[in-house]
């Protein structure tokens, strides 16, 4: 069994072969590791093409134990490289946009529930940041509709998207909250008295 090294990149690739193993069934491993394609895959062994002979077994090409090998070629899933940026784009803006503001709002309800506004400011207050949440939650649903709609072919970026939807339905949630606790404050006081007593835990919760 030969340990190699196989440099794509900036990565160096650790690859365990058979030294009776092919230059094609490299070239098939370097494809599983690497997403680059057989056909696309020039792979060189101090400045010879091994790729050119595919049928040669590494012992026949030169390849001994730990050897370094360069792999050239292009990932067939290249094309994904701006889903991927704008799937990142996109959950920074939750983390950024949403889930701070959110929070900030959760705490200007407590404050209100404990009496530092009158009446009349209060209910001011709350059906400002009631609607505020509500608007939030509108827009946390259209970005959902914009990662939906980003095209993903390759792993990398299905799981990029997948981690972009699954922070959107817990902002999305934590925005329920939020806006639930508004709406109990806004139901619960009588006039002149604290609103008190009012949960916060879920609207903290990540």
């Amino acid at each position: 069994m030969l340990s190699l090294r196989v440099k794509h990149g900036k990565a160096v690739l650790p690859i365990s072969l058979c030294e009776h193993a092919t230059v094609a069934e490299l070239q098939t491993v370097l494809e599983g590791e690497t997403d680059v394609p057989v056909g696309g895959q020039k792979v060189v062994l101090k400045g010879k093409r091994l790729d050119a002979t595919p049928a040669a077994t590494l012992k026949e090409v030169g390849v001994g134990e730990g050897a370094l090998l360069m792999l050239l070629g292009t990932s067939k899933f290249a094309a994904d490289a701006p889903s991927i940026k704008k799937l990142e784009v996109l959950r920074r803006r939750v983390d950024e946009s949403f889930v701070g503001r959110l929070t900030e709002v959760a705490g200007e309800v407590e404050k209100v529930g404990k009496g530092f506004l009158d009446a009349a400011q209060a209910a001011q207050t709350l059906e400002r940041l009631q609607k505020e949440v509500k608007g939030k939650a509108e827009q946390l649903t259209q970005l959902l509709l914009e990662v939906d709609a980003i095209e993903c072919v390759g792993p990398s970026a299905r799981s990029h998207r997948k981690g972009c939807v699954e922070a959107i339905e817990a902002t999305l949630q934590r925005a329920d909250c939020v806006a639930e606790l508004v709406a109990e404050a806004l139901r619960a006081p009588p006039e002149g008295e604290e609103l008190g007593n009012i949960d916060m835990t879920a609207a903290y919760r990540r």
